[in-house]
């Protein structure tokens, strides 16, 4: 079975994102998590 993971991004690398592409939305006035899919292959 495989287990869920949650993981924080830091504010710093959203910003980092954010010049790429400026859908990456604002953590507003409080840190959150962002949802997404993390695949791993062959370990």
């Amino acid at each position: 079975m495989k287990t869920l993971k949650i993981y924080y991004i830091n504010n710093n690398y959203i910003d980092y994102l954010r010049k790429f592409d400026k859908r990456v939305a604002y953590n507003k006035t409080k840190t959150r998590p962002y949802i997404g899919v993390v695949y791993t292959f062959n370990n």
